[in-house]
């Protein structure tokens, strides 16, 4: 079980793109979170209500940080000049100097 969880989190940290690795962590501390807080009613129904709260502020969390990269992707990120040119452009400065 623990080898299980090393290379789930060794392939989960091998990703390349962060903001996939956010949302996803968003979620699961989400699904989390609900779990604990059901486990919790069991004991005492304010700490049931705290875990909710939480979840609830994650899972909020998650659907502006997802709506806020699909924005930027969509309407800021096209116009951005290519990471090529700006070096070259960078390059060619320093040269002149």
């Amino acid at each position: 079980m623990l080898e299980l969880l090393k290379q789930i989190f060794t392939v989960w940290n091998s990703e390349k793109n962060q903001r996939l690795k956010l949302q996803q962590a968003y979620l699961i501390l989400a699904i989390i979170g609900l779990v604990v807080a059901g486990l919790s009613t069991l004991f005492s129904v304010s700490s049931a209500h705290l875990a909710a709260s939480f979840s609830g502020i994650l899972a909020v969390t998650f659907l502006v940080n997802g709506i806020a990269w699909g924005l930027i992707d969509t309407f800021i990120t096209p116009r951005l000049p290519k990471a090529s040119q700006t070096k070259s452009k960078a390059k060619s400065k320093t040269a002149k100097r």
